[in-house]
Formats: structure tokens, C-alpha cells, sequence
């Protein structure tokens, strides 16, 4: 059996296989570092990309800001079905034969010459019908700047599918850091020159150019000594695009709705300037929804290395390992993403202030404290779907992600116009709204992996994770708003986060929820050999 790089040794049974022990401690191993540099690449690609937010807030001002993410979000819908797609699909059927590496990578980059270009286009041609469905045409002309980067990140994510797939996890760590770090600096530099919002979305097309043509140069394109079916790739990856079409749209689809629900309000009102007053609301709420999102974005990293583990142990039909995986990596992504949503959720008012302003804080604090933990159950709904798909149970995890979708649709379509036109209490419903259909599709998920694999999250670790999190949200709760200029406001604002996290890992350890195995894995993890 062919090693996977950055596997490590392994210990060869009498029979001249692995031996268990020595394959889990390698499983161990690879998964540990690869998380790490996957989630330090992330963690980099988080920070890069509130450098944006942060810095567009005032180049471009609450109304332009809403626009930048509108668009952004409508690009970001496509380019994440193309791009998570393509590489759970190259990544599936690289771990699985890594002896044909190559020519998997070769009938990917085929495929997306239908696939990568047929969204880009669907894109650029609808640009005017998807502008009128947020009532606002003014919208059409930078649609079509983001659907270049649709196509950009299409034949990208090949390439990132093939490193993933043979665990190749650090040159995939790599991509992501030069990524982050062109991307910010060209957005930021065509706002400030005056561009505005047309500059920052030429420079988020430039930046993917750029990627596509380094990531041709780190991966490798070789010509391949075999062949693989463009067509098997394909009929892998359609259902899973109808998947994440949906997974993705559940992400933006209350932004959305509010933009146009906003808008029809403003207007049945009579007031002038319906479509920029809808705007300057989404602008809010593209605030609150980028703090409220790091749990999820955090959590990515885990996502990433636990799909071809699952691909490679449901294809050698090893049940127990399996089961295994699910359950640790729910574990753990139950703890960080916690950790993380009580933190945004008990201090929203200080964490707001410090990025965005007093303003947007009284505005969308409230907003924040339900959405924040709202996004504990769409991080783990993620991993679980990843969990199916990596399975090839790409059925069922579409079906979970369309029904969620559908309820989360209804439940903003009802909510928005019912909370009037004042925009803090629109954000908080939308929010509310939004929190409670991902809890439900966090439930159905929970139901369909212990049906379908007998596993899911340890009933001990949520107990106790639960009394961890009530102590850590009350204390946050009770700490004192931060006032004064922004060095104080940050500097507090730090520190109480810091008071919640203290309290949430201390209450874990109190609960004695981190054990000896998990000391032993850490070490194996941080080891480098």
C-alpha cells in the first residue's frame, strides 16, 4: 500500500500489511498536522479577510458596504459550490487511488471546462435578472465582474483538490496564505483608489487570476502516464453541486431576503431612496454577519482533513474507523466552535465596537449574540454534511441541506416584513430566524448520521460542553460594556473575551472533558516525528 506524504512511518504486520495500532497512530498524526496547517492557513485567510471588511467599512460607508456585500455574497454563493465541489470531488478519487493522482487531476481540469464555465456564464448573462430580484439594477454591471471569479476559482480548486487528496495538506496551507495575502491588498487597493465598489471587485478578480496561475506551478501539472474518466468525476460531482448550491445559499439566503424584503417595505412606506435605505440595513448585517461567522470559518480547517479520511475508510468499508472519526471530529468541533460563538455572543456590543463602530453596534449587537450561536449548529451541520459526502451518501446530505434551506427561506420570508422598518430589530429577527432553522437542520443531521454510521456527537461531551458554555455566556454577560475611544474600547473588548474563553476551558477542565487520550493525541500531534 502506497504512504501518503506527510503520513509518517508505518509499522508492517507479519502479513506484510499495517497493522491497526500503527495505521490509527498515522491516522492520528496526519489528520493532527494536517488540521494545523490547514487551520493556521485558514485562521490567516480569516484575519485577511476581516483586513477587508474592516478596511471597506469606511472606504466605501454603510450603503456601498451593504452593496460590496450583496455582491461579494451572490459571488461567494457560486464560487463556493464550484470550488468545495471540485475539490471533495478531485480529493475523493485522489485519496482513493493515489496511484492515479494525476490523471484524476487531469480529467478534473476537463470537467470544468463544462462545470467552472457554465456557472461563471449562468452568472454574467443573469447578472440583470438577479439585480431586479434584489430590486436594485444598479447591481447588474458588478455581478459581472464577480462571475470572472467564478471561472478563476473553478480551475483553482483543482488543483487544491489534488494536494488535499494526497494530504499534501501543507501546500494546500500554502495556496491559502498567498491567497490571503494578494487578495486583501488588491481589494483594499482598488477601493482606495477612488474605484470604490467597482475597484474592490476587480481586485478580488485580479487576485484570483493570480492564485489560479501559482497553484498551476505548486501542485504540478504533469502529463499523466494513465487515464481517468472526466465523466466519473462528473456524475461524483453534480449531485454534490446540487448540494452545495443549497449549503451555500443557506449561508446568504437571510442577507438576501433582507435586501429585498427591506426594500418593499421601504417602498410600500413611501419613503425615497427604497433600494440605497435597503442597502445601509444589509450593510448592518454583512457587519454582524462577519463577526458571527468565525466559528464556522474556523472550523473549515477540520472539514477539509476529515474528508478524504472518511473517502479512504467507508471505501476500504472500515466501519469502526469510521465510526471513530465522526465521533472525534464532532467532538472537538463542538468544543472550538463553542468556545468561539459564546465568546462573539455574550460580548457582541464590545466585539462590534471595535471594527465596526458604536453605531453598527447598537445597531446589530442584539443581531449578534442569536446569530453567533446560531452558527455553532450550521458549523457542525457543515461537518456533518462533509461526514455523508466523503461517505458518497451525497443523497442524503442534499436532501438535509434542501429541507433546512427551505425552512430557513420561509421562516426570513415571514419574519422580515413582521419587524418593521426599524433596522436593529430586522437584523435581530432575520437572525433569529435564520438560528432556528439551522438548529433543526443540525438535528436531522444528528438523526441521519447515527442511522446511517451508528455515530454521532458523545452525549457526555454535549452535557458537558452545555454547563460549560452557560457559565462562559453568563460571565461574559456580566462583564461592563466598554466606552471610551478605540484603543480603550479594543483593549477591554480583548480582555473580555479573554475572561469567557478562560472560564469555558476551565469549566471543560473542572468537567473533566479533556482526558489523558486527548493530552496523548495532542502530543503525537505537535511531534514532528
Amino acid at each position: 500500500m502506497a504512504q501518503s506524504p506527510g503520513s509518517g512511518a508505518r509499522e508492517t504486520a507479519p502479513d506484510g500489511g499495517v497493522s491497526s495500532q500503527a495505521s490509527a497512530t498515522d491516522a492520528t498524526v496526519t489528520a493532527g498536522r494536517g488540521v494545523i496547517f490547514i487551520a493556521i492557513a485558514k485562521f490567516y485567510f480569516m484575519v485577511s479577510g476581516y483586513v477587508i471588511q474592516f478596511a471597506l467599512w469606511p472606504l466605501l460607508g454603510e450603503k456601498l458596504y451593504g452593496d460590496y456585500g450583496v455582491v461579494k455574497n451572490l459571488a461567494s454563493w457560486f464560487n463556493n459550490v464550484v470550488v468545495i465541489g471540485t475539490i471533495q470531488s478531485t480529493s475523493k478519487f485522489t485519496a482513493e487511488r493515489p496511484e492515479q493522482a494525476e490523471a484524476v487531476k487531469h480529467a478534473a481540469l476537463r470537467m470544468q471546462v463544462f462545470f467552472g464555465l457554465l456557472l461563471g456564464g449562468v452568472l454574467f448573462f443573469a447578472a440583470p435578472w438577479l439585480a431586479g430580484l434584489l430590486h436594485d439594477p444598479r447591481l447588474a454591471p458588478y455581478i459581472r465582474i464577480a462571475a470572472g471569479i467564478v471561472v478563476c476559482y473553478s480551475f483553482y480548486a483543482v488543483f487544491v483538490g489534488s494536494a488535499n487528496g494526497q494530504s499534501q495538506f501543507k501546500k494546500q496551507a500554502g495556496l491559502d496564505m498567498t491567497y490571503s495575502t494578494v487578495r486583501p491588498t488588491l481589494i483594499i487597493l482598488g477601493a482606495g483608489v477612488g474605484l470604490g465598489l467597482a475597484g474592490a471587485l476587480s481586485g478580488f478578480l485580479g487576485a484570483a487570476a493570480i492564485i489560479l496561475v501559482v497553484s498551476v506551478f505548486v501542485v504540478g501539472l504533469r502529463r499523466s502516464s494513465g487515464s481517468f474518466s472526466a465523466l466519473t468525476v462528473a456524475k461524483y460531482m453534480a449531485p454534490l453541486l446540487l448540494y452545495m448550491l443549497f449549503l451555500n445559499l443557506l449561508l446568504v439566503v437571510d442577507q438576501f431576503l433582507l435586501k429585498r424584503l427591506f426594500t418593499e417595505a421601504a417602498r410600500a412606506a413611501g419613503i425615497v431612496g427604497a433600494a440605497e435605505a435597503a442597502s445601509r440595513a444589509t450593510g448592518f448585517y454583512e457587519a454582524t454577519q462577519t463577526l458571527a461567522r468565525i466559528p464556522y470559518q474556523a472550523i473549515l480547517a477540520v472539514a477539509f482533513v476529515i474528508f478524504p479520511l472518511v473517502s479512504r475508510s467507508t471505501f476500504a468499508a472500515d466501519h469502526a474507523t469510521t465510526r471513530g472519526y465522526i465521533r472525534q471530529t464532532m467532538r472537538y468541533s463542538l468544543i472550538f466552535s463553542v468556545a468561539l460563538a459564546v465568546t462573539l455572543s455574550s460580548t457582541a456590543h464590545a466585539v462590534m465596537q471595535v471594527p465596526f463602530g458604536l453605531k453598527a453596534a447598537d445597531t446589530g449587537a442584539a443581531a449578534l449574540t442569536v446569530l453567533a450561536l446560531g452558527q455553532i449548529f450550521f458549523s457542525l451541520f457543515s461537518i456533518g454534511g462533509t461526514i455523508l459526502n466523503g461517505a458518497g451518501r451525497t443523497l442524503a446530505a442534499t436532501v438535509l441541506c434542501g429541507v433546512t434551506l427551505a425552512l430557513a427561506g420561509v421562516l426570513d420570508y415571514l419574519a422580515i416584513p413582521r419587524a418593521g422598518l426599524d433596522t436593529g430589530r430586522a437584523l435581530l429577527w432575520v437572525a433569529s430566524s435564520q438560528s432556528l432553522a439551522l438548529v433543526v437542520g443540525f438535528v436531522l443531521c444528528a438523526v441521519t448520521l447515527r442511522r446511517i454510521f451508528g455515530a454521532f456527537l458523545p452525549v457526555s461531551t454535549a452535557l458537558r460542553v452545555s454547563v460549560a458554555a452557560a457559565a462562559a455566556w453568563g460571565a461574559g454577560r456580566f462583564l461592563p460594556d466598554p466606552r471610551g475611544g478605540k484603543l480603550v474600547v479594543t483593549a477591554v473588548a480583548g480582555a473580555e473575551c479573554l475572561v469567557v474563553l478562560v472560564v469555558f476551558f476551565a469549566a471543560l477542565v473542572v468537567l473533566k472533558e479533556f482526558t489523558a487520550e486527548d493530552r496523548a493525541k495532542a502530543r503525537k500531534v505537535l511531534r514532528r516525528r
